[in-house]
């Protein structure tokens, strides 16, 4: 089943094709290179109808209808029909796969649970695919879906599936015996079995996965290819540097590799045409990775907020930075200027005032700091604290650590995030303030040793007499981070 990068499909099709298997080959009526497939797949390829094979509708299914029949009436020898996707490649030598094959003529390996139990579809409905009609595709008529869904919810509509038909929902990629084919094929209820998914919501999961629960002799519940999805149900996707991560996969084939991972497709078609070194399968694969990625989708990276990342957070966390910096507070704003450029070197960069009223200074009058963040107070005004830790990160990315001036009135920005920050250092020039600024001043420095930040109090009266001393002060702190 192709719907993409049809010349890249092909060659998949021509490394399936050899040793004589015979393949059969749909085409998505959508999608322009099919010369480029039939010359990449070569003459063992058979090209099904071409189909208009959309997401969520029985197009996905017709196409696979088809093809079975005619594998079924080629006359071609085999035991199993395995569904493959044009982003699909082999993650095993193919006499792996005959061979695993072989060993169990009559077992069928999909991914297949009953409708309504424990674990959820991720797209939110799932008895109601199928009790419910929908005639709208959802990704070209997402508010004519949802408002088919909610009219007939309203209007109590309750389809009945077939009798004796018990509702299953699984991956879409399955591999299917011939007898199991056959008589899914001779089930006289298969033509009102088809009008009935016709109206359902991706019958490509629930179609072949409940008539196989229906006829199947021998059922193993693993999908021999690995597929994963995150939270919103979207297919995780391969590239060149996973290469290393599927090896730790038994799996015969992997879903989804990126029109443009041609290092890792070179390595697996190659590797397609190997001679077999076992033929075991457990459904291995590398789920700590899956599970740190899935976490990194919903809750974000480490020290990088994002709208996922702050949706998930709890009131209690504090963003903090991976890369540690310093922050020389209680700084006149005069000062801070003639600080960045007397501080700024030797592995230091020393920016001035960041969180003023006007655009921030970066070290050197720079535009742009190291790790492409932009001296624009737009982008520093739209999220300060990862402004903050997109500095820290780059600096540190360069081998520098990065340092910064915090005028006590630029606190008001910033200063809840440096406060609990376990990766700040505040060198704080204190003194010489009354009235409100001195209230504001302990306020802060009480806030900062409250929170996760280290704190260093030196006399404000160093920076306006020894500004000297009070530079050999700093760079002692920032060669303590160093370190």
């Amino acid at each position: 089943m192709a719907h993409e990068a049809l010349p890249l499909a092909g060659r998949l099709a021509r490394a399936l094709s050899a040793g004589g298997r015979p393949v059969m080959a749909h085409l998505d009526a959508r999608a322009g290179g099919a010369e480029g497939f039939v010359e990449a797949a070569g003459a063992g390829v058979r090209l099904l109808p071409r189909r208009r094979a959309e997401w969520g509708t029985f197009g996905l299914v017709a196409p696979v209808l088809e093809g079975v029949r005619a594998l079924l009436a080629s006359g071609a020898a085999f035991s199993h029909v395995q569904l493959v996707s044009g982003a699909c490649l082999p993650l095993r030598p193919l006499a792996e796969l005959d061979a695993f094959l072989a060993a169990g003529p009559e077992t069928d390996h999909l991914e297949a649970r009953p409708v309504g139990g424990a674990e959820r579809a991720a797209e939110g409905l799932e008895r109601e695919r199928f009790t419910l009609f929908h005639p709208f595709p959802w990704r070209r008529r997402k508010r004519l879906f949802d408002l088919s869904v909610e009219v007939q919810r309203r209007l109590g509509v309750k389809r009945r599936p077939p009798a004796a038909l018990d509702l299953a929902i699984g991956s879409q990629w399955w591999t299917l015996s011939r007898g199991t084919l056959e008589r899914i094929m001779a089930d006289p209820e298969l033509p009102a079995l088809e009008r009935f998914f016709r109206s359902a919501w991706i019958p490509d999961e629930s179609f072949f996965q409940s008539l196989a629960l229906r006829h199947s002799r021998r059922v193993s519940p693993l999908s021999l290819t690995l597929a994963r999805f995150d939270e919103a149900g979207v297919p995780y996707v391969f590239h060149d540097d996973h290469a290393g991560l599927l090896d730790g996969a038994d799996h015969f084939f992997v879903r989804k590799v990126h029109a443009e991972a041609e290092g890792l497709r070179a390595r697996l078609l190659a590797r397609a045409g190997e001679a077999a070194a076992g033929a075991g399968f457990e459904g291995r694969a590398p789920e700590a990775a899956f599970r740190a990625a899935r976490e990194s989708r919903t809750r974000g990276r480490e020290a990088l907020i994002s709208p996922a990342r702050l949706k998930a957070r709890a009131w209690w966390e504090t963003p903090g930075s991976p890369a540690p910096y310093l922050a020389i507070g209680g700084v006149e704003a005069e000062q801070a200027a003639r600080l960045s450029v007397r501080l700024t070197g030797a592995g230091l960069i020393c920016h001035g005032r960041l969180f003023g009223p006007d655009a921030p200074a970066f070290a050197g009058g720079a535009r742009v700091a190291a790790g492409g963040v932009p001296a624009s107070r737009a982008a520093r005004d739209l999220w300060p604290e990862q402004f903050l830790i997109n500095l820290a990160r780059g600096a540190a990315a360069s081998g520098a650590v990065m340092a910064f001036c915090l005028p006590l009135e630029d606190r008001a920005a910033i200063g809840v995030m440096v406060a609990a920050d376990p990766g700040a250092h505040v060198l704080w020039f204190r003194g010489g303030r009354r009235g409100e600024a001195a209230a504001a001043e302990r306020a802060f420095l009480a806030e900062i040793r409250r929170g996760g930040a280290a704190l260093e109090i030196a006399p404000r009266a160093l920076l306006a007499d020894d500004e000297d001393a009070a530079a050999a002060l700093i760079l002692r702190a920032a060669e303590g981070l160093r370190a």
